[in-house]
């Protein structure tokens, strides 16, 4: 019997258009980090840039329903309706795992799961 608990980790990357878009990431970023403070579900996040304008976030989630229902409400929702203004490109990918993935763990899943980025 496999007693291990599975979490939804969703790891994304965000290419910001230039340096100056950081500004207004991170304004996103601090409320977005605020509602997942009271997020239900929500059990470990971590933020990791990767260069000047690259950003990696990781999250963790006790299942994909919590994770959906963040993603489509509050300040989440509104950064994804602005990401076009903010990002050039972004790339995700949502696995099953029992453990947190550090950041080159989670850079190689989004190798693998997705190398080609979506350009906005």
């Amino acid at each position: 019997m496999n007693t291990e608990t599975y979490y939804t980790i969703s790891v994304t990357e965000i290419r910001l258009r230039s340096i100056g878009k950081i500004f207004h990431f991170m304004r996103q970023v601090k409320q977005i980090r605020k509602q997942m403070e009271a997020a239900p579900g929500m059990k470990k996040y971590a933020l990791h840039p990767n260069g000047l304008t690259v950003f990696n976030t990781i999250s963790a989630w006790e299942s994909d329903e919590a994770m959906y229902a963040f993603m489509r409400s509050g300040a989440h929702a509104q950064a994804m309706k602005e990401v076009k203004v903010v990002a050039a490109a972004t790339r995700y990918t949502r696995r099953r795992n029992v453990a947190f993935p550090d950041k080159t763990e989670a850079r190689k899943w989004l190798n693998e799961d997705m190398p080609t980025p979506l350009y906005k």
